[in-house]
């Protein structure tokens, strides 16, 4: 009965220490901040009881890191690696964000992983910490090596007692940045359509203004290209043109020389104003020498 009492009793004490520990509260200097943390299960003595912690200060800055688990100048020759109980077979590096200054705590801005290359964010390494139930961490450096391993049982209590309202803010956002990333794609995609039929109807009349430079089908064919491509950054109509003049653009080289190089057109509208000018045009089929005595160009 002594024995069976004996661990009863030892059993609950051990595992306290194994717990996620959570709390909040603040000041009128730091501000408010919610906390959660977890104390390692093993490692290396001194560095036994590394923590790993996560909080949220003010409700706009969340801080992951790991501290009293060694001493580190820098993060130039740190490495953490993670693996999780869930994924045995899947080792993440780490993405630092600094080392206190002190250096007992490292700073993550997020984890990745390397086959296939895959780069994860802090919110995305407390997504995975909330749903594993253990995580094993390597620590190491040019001259210590800490291996340890963090309890993630309850993990997603203590975590969504943190960031639960954050997260929920967090959500809110990403789903208006996507309506409007949606609604953008969708005008482009939409503006793309139309210049593509614009031009498809002008590209007879296109075709013929460069006649005046007794070009060949395909180098007309580039030159038109360039004013189909440019037209969705340029946002010029296709149907405003009336005239182009291709002109040698001059540049000067390191050497200090000046040097014929590549081209530009001038695009004209019906009162003969320029609508806009196209510059630095490499040309696979037309050379600038081409245009060099070309008094229309002049």
């Amino acid at each position: 009965m002594k024995k069976i009492l004996y661990i009863l009793l030892f059993v609950p004490l051990f595992a306290f220490g194994q717990v996620w520990i959570f709390d909040e509260g603040g000041n009128p200097f730091d501000g408010e901040y919610k906390t959660a943390q977890i104390t390692a299960q093993s490692g290396e003595f001194p560095y036994h009881e590394s923590k790993l912690v996560i909080n949220l200060f003010n409700q706009n800055k969340v801080n992951v890191y790991i501290t009293e688990s060694g001493y580190f100048l820098s993060t130039s020759n740190l490495e953490v690696l993670w693996v999780f109980d869930n994924e045995p077979n899947t080792i993440y590096g780490s993405r630092y964000h600094s080392v206190s200054n002190d250096g007992k705590t490292i700073f993550f801005s997020g984890i990745y992983s390397s086959d296939p290359y895959e780069e994860l964010s802090k919110f995305e390494l407390i997504e995975k910490l909330k749903k594993s139930n253990e995580v094993s961490v390597r620590i190491k450096d040019s001259y210590s090596r800490n291996d340890v391993k963090y309890s993630l049982l309850g993990s997603s209590r203590a975590l969504n007692y943190v960031l639960g309202d954050y997260f929920h803010q967090i959500k809110i956002q990403q789903e208006k940045e996507k309506e409007i990333l949606e609604e953008k794609l969708e005008k482009e995609r939409k503006r793309k359509m139309f210049i593509e039929e614009e031009f498809r109807l002008q590209r007879p009349r296109l075709f013929s203004i460069f006649d005046k430079y007794n070009l060949k089908d395909n180098q007309v064919n580039e030159l038109l290209d360039v004013l189909k491509n440019r037209a969705f950054r340029e946002a010029y109509e296709f149907n405003e043109i009336i005239n182009v003049i291709v002109r040698r653009q001059w540049h000067e080289l390191y050497t200090g020389e000046n040097k014929s190089g590549i081209l530009s057109l001038e695009l004209y509208n019906i009162e003969g104003d320029i609508i806009c000018t196209l510059r630095d045009l490499d040309l696979q089929t037309i050379s600038p020498k081409y245009f060099k005595n070309k008094n229309i160009n002049y």
